[in-house]
């Protein structure tokens, strides 16, 4: 079995996309059901969704490359993986459009 490579823009788009679902565009409670639906993704699968390592933080985990990602499209701080976050500055503009702070 191989560990899964983190993809920078499977990460975005599954972030973008429970974001859309939810009411409250909360970045915490979207952290914590993509915890869930990676956790649910590799028990059915055998994989996860965003390959991406996850962190206990102390309201909910937290996927380390998205937060880095998020946080550095935001201007909250330099991001260590800068492959990943040079692709989420192409995305920038989709993270402001779907009203995500």
């Amino acid at each position: 079995m191989t560990t899964p490579i983190f993809e920078p823009k499977k990460g975005v788009e599954a972030f973008l996309y429970v974001a859309g679902w939810l009411d409250s565009k909360d970045i915490h409670r979207i952290f914590k059901v993509l915890y869930f639906a990676d956790r649910e993704h590799l028990a059915k699968y055998g994989r996860p969704i965003t390959s991406d390592t996850y962190v206990k933080y102390p309201y909910s985990p937290v996927p380390s490359n998205i937060y880095a990602m998020v946080n550095s499209v935001k201007g909250g701080q330099e991001c260590s993986n800068v492959g990943a976050c040079g692709k989420a500055f192409s995305y920038a503009h989709t993270f402001t459009a779907s009203g995500v702070r």
